[in-house]
């Protein structure tokens, strides 16, 4: 039998190509995604970089993609179903990620949702990235670097340039969140921070260490637990694609345990 998947996988490489089959893997068609296709699909359940795909899924169709990582993702119209990556299957119920976003988000529901679609793409980029949502309003406090902080007279040339811009930015709005702009400024040295109303209020932010988080290795978990320790809501993604979650356990049972949320 010819190899043929030297051919498959240069036919699919580029952004909104694509294989149509039916049943048994029986070969439709292979098309293209133009941008007129494209549309606003509000709430999404899945990576920004999938919805080109969704956006063409049917009923009863599923869409599956293979990353140049190498991870194969399965979703359809409502959102992720499942994924291959570091040597295991794992089964998603998307509004149930959905809804637990929400509710660590202190139940705001837009804040959940528009953070789902950010954290699964940065974990598929495998870039590593930290944001951080203030949930006492004292950011200023636990940034290292004010330089980092949006509308600030000692900001970088590049931050005050950008200010007006990205201070648009709502993680709470039901509106367009900016996504694309977000998944850039999370892949830069440092957290993107939010207050407490949603609003991006710094990116490239070194987080000051907290005597609580000595014991933890590596850079971004250090920034992650010391940021929690001054009161945030850090969402850690990996460069090997693990997203952690790190909340107060008050919450739960033991006023004692911090809690770790992983998501894959």
């Amino acid at each position: 039998m010819l190899n043929i998947q030297k051919y498959l996988d240069m036919l699919a490489e580029t952004n909104y190509t694509y294989f149509k089959v039916g049943d048994n893997w029986t070969y439709h068609s292979y098309e293209f995604i133009s941008i007129d296709d494209v549309n606003d699909p509000g709430q999404i359940l899945v990576p920004q970089f999938l919805i080109p795909y969704q956006n063409r899924l049917g009923k009863n169709e599923c869409g599956i993609t293979r990353t140049k990582r190498g991870d194969l993702i399965i979703y359809d119209k409502r959102g992720l179903l499942a994924s291959y990556r570091k040597g295991s299957w794992k089964i998603y119920k998307a509004t149930s990620l959905k809804n637990t976003l929400i509710k660590i988000c202190k139940n705001n529901h837009w804040m959940g949702t528009n953070l789902y679609p950010i954290l699964f793409d940065l974990s598929y980029r495998r870039h590593g990235a930290l944001i951080i949502i203030d949930q006492k309003d004292n950011y200023k406090e636990f940034i290292n670097n004010e330089q980092s902080l949006l509308n600030n007279s000692k900001g970088t040339p590049l931050h005050q340039a950008l200010s007006r811009r990205l201070g648009q930015i709502d993680l709470k709005s039901k509106d367009a969140v900016s996504k694309p702009l977000l998944l850039e400024l999370a892949s830069i040295d440092g957290a993107i921070v939010f207050n407490k109303k949603g609003k991006l209020v710094a990116f490239g932010a070194m987080i000051k260490s907290h005597s609580n988080s000595n014991s933890e290795q590596g850079a971004r978990s250090s920034a992650a637990l010391s940021a929690f320790h001054y009161g945030a809501l850090p969402f850690k993604v990996s460069s090997d694609g693990e997203i952690v979650c790190l909340l107060d356990s008050t919450l739960h049972q033991n006023a004692q345990e911090l809690l770790k949320v992983n998501y894959y």
